[in-house]
């Protein structure tokens, strides 16, 4: 029985394990996702870390909400006084999605524009673009790549959606507005990775540009505090983080159906 391309991925991805591992052990530290002297006030927090960010930027997000003010600010604060402006089923979140069904059916659309974001503590130490960076080298030939979540999805996923590895939140709210500058009348849609925190800090600002999608919560030296986000944010993140095996399972679930071509290793 032929294989099919996700378990030759696998395969292949097991061998460059053996022959060179990467640096870094995958632990996951007991405890809750998000410490509870963090989770006071959040909603306001990231508020603010958004403004003070932008204000280095010269205020660019901000000049760009206030020339359409009704149409980013009535969604943000909805969302903003919203209990929870998402949907959750263990790791993954669901935002003005009811299901992976209808995520799906959307992205299937031809008014829809998909972007696929990584945080970048997700990419080896040994990256070839660096850790700390927006760019991916996707080498398929490279044994780093191969072990690597976001060269598999680029890999299987090609031109089928925008890939955008995340570094600072303010790099990634200006990478969206230039998304949605470009495709005015379309739909954007996002599937997404990272540490529950970014996921709540940033989930009112994802609602404000009317976005629809995915967000699957990351494990491992996640940031739990403010402290440790402002750290990751200037680039110093000495932990690995990862998919658990449910959020895996949930990503090559959705992966496989995003796939229609064939591609090879």
């Amino acid at each position: 029985m032929e294989k099919d391309h996700f378990t030759l991925w696998q395969e292949h991805k097991e061998l460059a394990q053996k022959m060179n591992p990467l640096k870094g052990k995958l632990f996951d530290p007991i405890g809750p996702a998000i410490d509870k002297k963090t989770k006071r006030f959040l909603r306001f927090k990231s508020l603010f870390w958004i403004l003070r960010q932008d204000y280095k930027e010269h205020l660019l997000i901000t000049r760009k909400i206030f020339k359409k003010p009704f149409t980013y600010c009535l969604p943000y604060i909805s969302s903003f006084i919203k209990n929870r402006p998402y949907k959750r089923r263990g790791d993954t979140f669901f935002f003005n999605v009811d299901s992976e069904k209808e995520f799906l059916e959307k992205v299937k659309q031809k008014k829809s524009v998909l972007f696929v974001g990584f945080s970048y503590c997700e990419k080896p130490f040994e990256c070839p673009s660096n850790r700390f960076s927006t760019e991916c080298a996707y080498d398929i030939e490279s044994p780093i790549c191969k072990q690597c979540h976001l060269a598999k999805v680029q890999h299987f996923l090609g031109k089928k959606a925008i890939f955008l590895p995340i570094t600072t939140s303010h790099e990634l709210g200006k990478r969206l507005f230039t998304i949605k500058e470009k495709f005015p009348k379309k739909e954007l849609l996002f599937l997404i990775s990272t540490c529950e925190l970014a996921i709540e800090m940033f989930s009112h600002f994802g609602n404000m540009l009317q976005m629809k999608g995915i967000a699957i919560k990351l494990h491992g030296r996640t940031c739990r505090t403010m402290e440790s986000f402002e750290i990751a944010e200037r680039g110093i993140k000495p932990g690995k983080t990862f998919l658990s095996k449910e959020g895996d399972e949930q990503y090559d679930q959705l992966l496989r159906s995003l796939t229609t071509r064939k591609v090879s290793l």
